[in-house]
């Protein structure tokens, strides 16, 4: 740990030789000066949650970091840089094209946020108004329409789930679509008076030669228009990167949207809400996390609508993931896959590489030796096969080898229990014969092929079809020893009873493992001769 002087001195530990001497031979802080200088220069540590779909990343205020070289970093509100902190190691990356010698520019506050907001942030740092770029192009062409813009958030802020999602859905889309417009036609109107044309020229972005409408520009990026000439192409490239940098202030009324689409059914519109999110997310904080995790749910949205079809439906939303993921982490395809293998089915993450390897061919930048190595990449997440003996998986494999009947069709749903720790399933077994007795009951019949599922069980996504029973009566006296032997270790407590009228029996199995803080932290798997409840913590592998 870094002592009070240090940390007051950081230009001592660097070998800095312009050092005034009362600086060097200064020995003690007192308690508030080193509050200061940790509240003016600490990070604060992220929050990583992999184990969820997508991925979230966020930030632990209650917990923050000191690290002395990034603290020298000035702010933009155009950042230049991103950080990623992993355990205690802080990485920069470049988040846009750098010259030698360029400085280097972290943004201090929430940048998707409005200009005055901003600025109001900014006060409790004791500099004045921050004359980055993008502060510049915004304070001109939004000026006069600061008042709408601030009616539009308040209104996208008081959305609440007081209706029905359907109804939040479409107040949420009503205040984005009007942010986005209402940018459109301030940037449009800006153009035209040549108001952006007398600042000095900007370092990232670029007027177009000849402005395109509003309307117009709209119809083009839905597709509904086509380019008259190359030259059209260039200014709406140039137009639509002025209109994702300016409506990045309101991308959270964008991804209210995108977030209040969740559950209505309408997975197409939410993957179009989350490419619009992700538009301005690259011109603000690209090659940011999380402009990785938008990216991620436009494509699992577009891939949801389409069955999967990342080859045709979702071809350009897979290439913007597989960017963007590359961009914030690098290791191209592969990175993209471990990252992602809690969301993606194995065929959409191996496709995933597929259509890396194709962006490789046609991006130079991509290619071997330009970035990173695949190789070195592939040590690491290398999987060591482990000697093992016959697990609960495989004894229950054999078992179901050896005793195959017919006649007999199971139905399992899976539930998550009030504790974080428990998942619960319940089994009916098409079967008289099971009765309602502490005692294993006799061995049903069972079949080896189960049933179909109706329509209402797949889309509920909680009912499976397996013979389950069989396995849960001779899996009972086994569990009970488990459970009774630690407490620590994982348990399934199984339980048969009849069912009413002559119905199909009940099987219950619930899983306990210890340790866990909650369901997500572990992974379920239902087939058709088994099932399988796994943690997903590397620290507690139940």
């Amino acid at each position: 740990l870094l002592s009070p002087a240090q940390l007051a001195a950081p230009r001592r530990l660097l070998g800095a030789q312009d050092c005034n001497e009362d600086e060097l031979e200064r020995e003690g802080l007192t308690s508030k000066e080193i509050e200061t200088i940790l509240y003016f220069n600490q990070f604060s540590l992220p929050i990583v949650n992999p184990n969820v779909a997508p991925m979230e990343v966020g930030n632990d205020m209650a917990r923050s970091g000191l690290w002395l070289l990034p603290a020298f970093i000035n702010h933009a509100c155009l950042a230049n840089a991103q950080r990623i902190i992993v355990l205690d190691c802080l990485f920069l990356r470049a988040g846009r094209a750098l010259k030698a010698g360029e400085e280097l520019f972290d943004t201090y506050i929430e940048t998707l946020q409005p200009l005055a907001r901003r600025r109001q942030s900014l006060t409790s740092y004791g500099f004045g108004v921050c004359g980055c770029e993008r502060c510049i192009i915004e304070e001109v062409a939004l000026s006069d329409r600061q008042e709408e813009l601030g009616k539009i958030v308040e209104d996208a802020a008081g959305i609440s789930k007081e209706g029905s999602d359907v109804e939040a859905a479409e107040r949420a889309e009503a205040a984005a679509t009007k942010a986005d417009v209402a940018v459109a036609r301030a940037l449009e109107s800006a153009l035209a008076s040549g108001a952006l044309a007398k600042l000095q020229p900007s370092r990232h972005f670029h007027l177009p030669a000849v402005h395109l409408s509003a309307e117009g520009a709209s119809l083009i990026r839905g597709g509904f228009e086509i380019f008259t000439d190359a030259a059209e192409e260039v200014n709406f490239a140039r137009q639509e990167a002025l209109h994702g940098l300016l409506l990045g202030s309101y991308a959270n009324v964008l991804r209210g949207f995108a977030l209040a689409l969740k559950g209505t059914g309408r997975p197409v519109d939410a993957a179009s809400a989350w490419e619009r999110v992700l538009d301005t997310l690259e011109q603000v904080i690209p090659c940011s996390e999380l402009a990785c995790i938008v990216a991620a749910e436009m494509l699992s949205n577009k891939l949801f609508a389409f069955n999967l079809d990342y080859q045709k439906a979702g071809k350009k939303e897979m290439r913007r993931a597989l960017l963007a993921s590359h961009s914030a982490y690098s290791g191209g395809g592969y990175t993209w896959q471990l990252l992602h293998k809690q969301l993606f089915a194995k065929g959409v993450l191996d496709g995933g590489v597929k259509v890396w390897c194709s962006l490789q061919k046609e991006q130079s930048s991509l290619l071997l030796g330009l970035g990173y190595d695949p190789k070195d990449l592939a040590v690491v997440v290398k999987e060591v096969p482990v000697q093992e003996k016959p697990g609960f998986e495989e004894l229950l494999k054999q078992k179901a080898a050896k005793s195959s009947h017919s006649g007999k069709t199971h139905k399992v749903t899976v539930a998550m229990g009030s504790k974080g720790s428990q998942l619960a399933a319940k089994a009916d077994v098409n079967d008289s014969s099971v009765s309602n007795t502490s005692s294993p009951a006799a061995e049903p019949e069972s079949s080896q092929s189960g049933a179909k599922l109706t329509e209402q069980e797949l889309l509920a996504a909680t009912t499976v079809i397996t013979p389950a029973a069989e396995a849960a009566d001779r899996y009972r006296s086994q569990a009970t020893a488990a459970n009774s032997t630690s407490s620590t270790t994982a348990s399934c407590e199984v339980s048969t009873r009849a069912g009413s009228d002559g119905g199909p029996a009940l099987v219950t199995a619930i899983v306990s493992l210890p340790g866990l803080a909650s369901a997500a932290e572990a992974s379920l798997e239902v087939s058709e001769t088994q099932l399988r409840v796994e943690s997903l913590r590397p620290d507690l592998p139940h």
